[in-house]
């Protein structure tokens, strides 16, 4: 997550809201109209069947260091809101990874205990918070390249790719509940 200034700030929201998004997250209309924006081509690295999948055997939240309202708007995009019991955004996390703030408010809101909290990520510095707030990270790299910097931040396993994440998560949590 970077700091931008105001300036810059609005102008990516505006290219990534859209109008009608921009304007109920700045409470005025764009400067430079984007119509729908981007926010509609954002694409998840785990696909909705698998999330929807995972919410049947276990409590699961979003953590993002976007505004709580861009988060929830994406996620519904995804198709994925329904399936989550929690939604941390930046409003509530209080501080960015590698405090584990935004990671122990999750935890709270699920109502989950800490031994039964895994933390799937394609972000050393979340994987190195989760595991330094004692719960288990798994880590999802984007790249190849970013396998070493997940195992070295932490991640119990790191996933070749997404379709693995299902079977895994599945057997942690099977492992857990017995």
């Amino acid at each position: 997550g970077y700091i931008l200034r105001p300036a810059v700030a609005r102008l990516v929201d505006a290219c990534f809201l859209g109008d009608a998004r921009f304007e109920t997250v700045w409470g005025e209309a764009p400067q430079w109209p984007q119509g729908e924006g981007l926010i509609g081509e954002e694409r998840s690295v785990v696909s909705a069947e698998i999330v929807v999948a995972l919410s049947e055997k276990a409590s699961l939240a979003a953590i993002s260091r976007r505004r709580d309202a861009v988060m929830r708007w994406s996620l519904e995009g995804l198709g994925v809101l329904e399936a989550l019991d929690a939604v941390v955004g930046l409003e509530a996390l209080g501080a960015l990874p590698p405090d584990p703030a935004g990671l122990l408010e999750a935890r709270r809101l699920c109502g989950m205990a800490e031994a039964a909290v895994y933390v799937v990520s394609a972000a050393p510095d979340v994987i190195a918070a989760a595991s330094a707030a004692g719960f288990e990270a798994v880590g999802l790299p984007r790249r190849r390249e970013l396998r070493k910097p997940l195992e070295k931040a932490g991640a119990r396993a790191v996933l070749g790719k997404p379709e693995t994440l299902h079977r895994v998560l599945g057997q942690l949590i099977a492992q857990e509940s017995e």
